[in-house]
């Protein structure tokens, strides 16, 4: 992209690239973030974003209510703490 030579792009993520490609602060509004990315990367690497795919990019991360209580966990960055004792897992919605 910084050097112009991407025609097209695959999947993107407003998120990401709003602090990780923009390098711009954390915003919670998916509407303003959609709308500041596709200006800045039409401004900074003339690329046009087209409309969404539909699906929304977030994740969530849940514990029982035991395991939140025995650890004292009330938000995602308690789960610090304890990384090393938790297990990852997924679950696919359809």
């Amino acid at each position: 992209m910084i050097r112009h030579d991407a025609d097209i792009a695959t999947t993107r993520y407003t998120g990401t690239d709003l602090t990780g490609t923009l390098n711009l602060p954390v915003d919670k509004n998916p509407k303003r973030v959609a709308k500041t990315v596709k200006r800045e990367f039409a401004k900074r690497y003339d690329q046009t974003w087209f409309p969404t795919y539909g699906f929304a990019d977030t994740y969530a991360f849940m514990v029982t209510k035991a395991f939140a209580k025995q650890h004292n966990l009330t938000t995602i960055s308690d789960m610090g703490k304890v990384a090393n004792t938790m297990t990852p897992g997924s679950i696919a919605r359809g």
